[in-house]
């Protein structure tokens, strides 16, 4: 797997020789919206339950903005659903300190946040959470299928490269997760 703004691999911290430091995933509204895309069907329950999992084991995190921007809709589907069932055994703080917040929105990664866009962005708030939690000794990496820079905005992707917080795409993660997500016949 490829991640992202790091020319290394996380670092080896586990209590034993070779056990890896566990991940934080933070995930992003982008990629819980496309888990519908990119998973069948017939595979998506089975998902939503091995994550409801992973957040009760403090693998899985997002603040409380992005979930509001997946529950936001008038008819929220199923990653909507989801985020809102699972948001109360988050385990970690889901509202970044003011701090981490200001130093996302003092710097050129404040650039994520679309000025045309109605509502609070979630994105500055799963940076600053990004960064609080590795400045507490965690390993994270950040979840978003968001890539392309658009004229009102850069992408989450490039955000994150500009204050050096890892990231993958929602492929990725799910391929590290275990998550055969093909959507090829027969899956």
């Amino acid at each position: 797997m490829t991640y992202r703004t790091s020319p290394k691999p996380f670092s080896d911290g586990g209590d034993e020789v070779g056990s890896p430091t566990p991940v934080i995933w933070l995930l992003d509204a982008s990629a819980m919206v496309n888990i519908k895309k990119v998973v069948p069907g017939n595979k998506q329950w089975r998902l939503f339950r091995q994550l409801e999992d992973m957040v009760v084991a403090g693998e899985i995190a997002f603040p409380k903005q992005v979930r509001v921007e997946v529950t936001g809709m008038a008819h929220p589907d199923a990653p909507g659903v989801w985020a809102d069932g699972v948001f109360s055994l988050i385990k970690y703080p889901t509202e970044p300190s003011g701090v981490f917040v200001r130093w996302v929105m003092g710097s050129p990664a404040a650039a994520v946040v679309d000025p045309n866009k109605t509502r609070e962005d979630g994105d500055p708030y799963l940076i600053a959470m990004a960064l609080e939690l590795a400045s507490k000794g965690y390993q994270c990496c950040v979840v978003t299928d968001d890539v392309k820079d658009n004229p009102t905005r850069i992408s989450l992707g490039r955000a994150c490269n500009i204050l050096s917080v890892r990231w993958c795409s929602l492929s990725d993660f799910l391929t590290a997760i275990g998550c055969n997500h093909s959507q090829s016949a027969g899956s």
